[in-house]
């Protein structure tokens, strides 16, 4: 109730609401919204610590932050030009621009905004870089990592396995539960994640008898 009486006296006075919420309150409010969309963990912790940086960033250079009054022009260039000097890279940087998009839009939509900035707030030109594959010869240096003869060894081993075999992400493979393998057609049902943080869709993924033996082995 805390967050909905604060937005009736912001829609009844709008000076008296900037005085009595602060950042913090607002992004708290925001967190919740996402936290009620069922997004994942990884995303709120994402967008929290895009919006906690954009401040610390204005403090950083000793420019006043006010989310209120905040403009594109100050964020362009005390936020966004700010990560670029301390030498993140443009994946990263466009990362940090979509999580305070999505801030802006709640708060836009909330009414604790009148101008709905993140319109005009645009994601930066990013280099293509070709991402090179490992070759034979590494993917086979790579498997010969773990000790086998050791639980941990072998664990990490069908890990690798399950990665190669089926090309789930690593996040992917971390959430998947025992209910999702099947071991009669050596399938698995992971979930495929949005950047976003809502699922996209399920997806099969079929593994070969090499990692079916592996696997049976590891039971036994």
């Amino acid at each position: 109730m805390f967050v909905v009486d604060k937005k009736l006296e912001h829609a009844e006075n709008p000076s008296q609401a900037q005085q009595q919420l602060s950042f913090e309150d607002l992004l708290h409010s925001f967190i919740l919204d996402c936290k009620a969309k069922n997004l994942l963990p990884l995303t709120l912790r994402f967008y929290q610590d895009s919006a906690k940086q954009m401040k610390e960033a204005f403090w950083a250079q000793q420019v006043p932050f006010n989310i209120y009054t905040v403009s594109i022009r100050e964020i362009k260039n005390h936020f966004i030009a700010y990560l670029f000097d301390q030498g993140r890279s443009d994946n990263t940087v466009n990362g940090r621009i979509k999580a305070i998009k999505q801030f802006f839009k709640y708060l836009f939509e909330e009414g604790w905004l009148t101008e709905n900035i993140a319109n005009d707030l645009h994601v930066v030109k990013a280099k293509k870089l070709m991402i090179q594959t490992f070759t034979k010869k590494q993917v086979v240096s790579i498997f010969e990592q773990p000790d086998k003869k050791t639980f941990t060894g072998y664990r990490d081993f069908t890990m690798m396995m399950v990665l190669l075999e089926t090309g789930m992400r690593i996040s992917e493979l971390c959430n998947l539960k025992t209910g999702d393998i099947f071991l009669k057609s050596w399938r698995f049902e992971s979930r495929r994640v949005k950047v976003g943080g809502h699922v996209e869709f399920r997806s099969n993924k079929p593994a070969g008898k090499s990692f079916a033996n592996t696997w049976t082995y590891e039971a036994a």
